[in-house]
């Protein structure tokens, strides 16, 4: 197991750290938020399965992308409708707030070899992978500030965690980044065949 590598996750209106770590059966990232500002802010980093909407939230799963040449990104995000297949109900993940002195936590959990995912193109039996070579780790969250402009209601379905179904302008997303390069190659997983990485 290797140590974590702490690394900045923020801007001008959050401050955190994530911490990035490869071990033996899985890779592991760990983040913290926390607000620079007075106003609410909803980080959609409760990402569920399945691609209607209805999916089990599972608090340690990520999108995974592999990004040429040698990136594998890791993303708590609003994915983008794909191009290529119809869907009835697009997928916005549930959000944690951040407000005042609040820390928002997350924990990310990808086992080994990592291999691509997108919800509205799930893994089937079937499915092709092609094997690659990632040198780099990155971390993405998309977050929105309430700001009078968005609604944001507790999921009451999961009324024991502290989360919130957001409905906003899209265009008002933010996008929090960070990486880490790798000590040595990792191998992943490429989806190949008929998908779309977010």
């Amino acid at each position: 197991m290797s140590s974590p590598r702490l690394i900045p996750l923020s801007d001008d209106l959050i401050e955190g750290t994530a911490g990035f770590s490869v071990e033996r059966t899985h890779l592991h990232v760990e983040y913290r938020l926390r607000s620079r500002s007075g106003e609410p802010l909803y980080v959609f980093d409760a990402v569920r399965h399945g691609a209607e909407g209805s999916g089990k939230y599972d608090r340690l799963l990520a999108y995974v992308t592999f990004e040429a040449p040698a990136t594998l990104a890791l993303k708590r995000v609003v994915p983008r409708l794909p191009k290529y297949k119809t869907v009835t109900v697009s997928l916005v993940p549930f959000a944690h707030q951040i407000e005042g002195q609040q820390t928002c936590r997350g924990e990310i959990r990808v086992a080994s070899p990592p291999s691509e995912y997108n919800p509205y193109f799930p893994p089937e039996p079937d499915s092709d992978y092609e094997t690659v070579s990632v040198l780099e780790l990155r971390l993405v969250l998309d977050y929105m500030p309430l700001a009078g402009v968005a609604q944001a209601t507790p999921v009451s379905e999961l009324a024991h965690l502290p989360l919130f179904r957001v409905q906003g302008d899209s265009r008002r997303l933010r996008h929090l980044e960070a990486r880490s390069r790798l000590d040595r190659p990792l191998k992943a997983r490429r989806r190949t065949g008929i998908f779309e990485a977010i």
